[in-house]
């Protein structure tokens, strides 16, 4: 993986974590309460920021994503059971394990 200097601090961990583990169930939990239960869709992906190349904020970084499975708080009722989550340096959970 070739990382960033910010996502080798950032998601170094969380990659090796997955990468060992990639055929588990997992839990994260993020800061703002939510909790879901979700499952590897697509090991790893370069993606982007959104913005125009020539932006000087245009950022391109590495993701992981996820089918959720079950969702066991989400107060913000944006996130539904079936969809995919993306996770980067900027929407790491902060807590993450393997539930079964």
């Amino acid at each position: 993986m070739w990382f960033s200097k910010i996502e080798e601090s950032k998601m170094s961990n969380f990659y090796n974590f997955i990468k060992n583990n990639n055929n588990r169930r997992f839990n994260f939990k993020y800061e703002d309460g939510r909790e879901i239960i979700v499952t590897l869709f697509l090991y790893e992906y370069e993606s982007d920021n959104g913005l125009d190349i020539a932006d000087k904020n245009y950022e391109e970084y590495w993701e992981m994503a996820f089918n959720i499975e079950n969702i066991l708080k989400d107060d913000s009722n944006k996130l539904m059971k079936g969809d995919k989550i993306t996770i980067n340096y900027h929407t790491l959970p902060y807590k993450y394990e393997i539930i079964d």
